[in-house]
């Protein structure tokens, strides 16, 4: 009898536990699909940090491992002392992981933190390695009482040297 009840008690304690561990796995997503809600990612150059990205959503396509796709994105880029130079908000965003370049789209809009010039445009990439941003899009740069407007720009960080290929605007 204390055999048959020792059995029972084991199989009573091991069935659910192994159902929970069924359970977790399913719960992994599939290559392509929904990676966290809510998440942050960092990138790094030389240990110190450049920029963080915080999004809605993020995935990852199984083809390519290099790369991840934001929605809902808040950028926020940083100059060689880790001070905040600049933080963008935009409805998509591709962060290379191997690069560290980032491509933001969809009603991007862009304050500098120092200066606290605004940019708008439908499309801003970021250059790690020039730590620049730029676009071919049309473009909107407000600083202080002047605005303005065009198509392609190249900026520094800081905002101070930006290049805007074609002009129009007011002042």
């Amino acid at each position: 009898m204390k055999r048959i009840l020792f059995i029972f008690a084991m199989i009573v304690l091991l069935v659910p536990s192994c159902k929970k561990e069924a359970e977790q796995k399913q719960e992994a997503p599939e290559p392509g699909q929904l990676f966290e809600k809510g998440m942050e990612i960092q990138a790094t150059k030389q240990g110190r940090l450049e920029w963080k990205m915080q999004v809605k959503t993020l995935t990852q396509k199984e083809e390519e491992v290099k790369k991840v796709h934001g929605e809902d994105v808040k950028l926020f880029l940083y100059d060689s002392e880790e001070k905040l130079m600049v933080e963008v908000v935009s409805e998509e965003g591709t962060a290379n992981l191997t690069t560290n370049n980032v491509v933001l789209n969809g009603n991007v809009r862009l304050v500098n933190k120092q200066n606290k010039t605004k940019l708008y445009t439908d499309i801003l990439n970021y250059n790690s390695e020039k730590e620049q941003i730029y676009t071919e899009s049309t473009v909107k740069i407000v600083k202080e009482n002047s605005e303005i407007n065009g198509k392609g720009m190249v900026a520094d960080l800081a905002m101070n040297e930006i290049v805007i290929k074609e002009t129009y605007g007011k002042k």
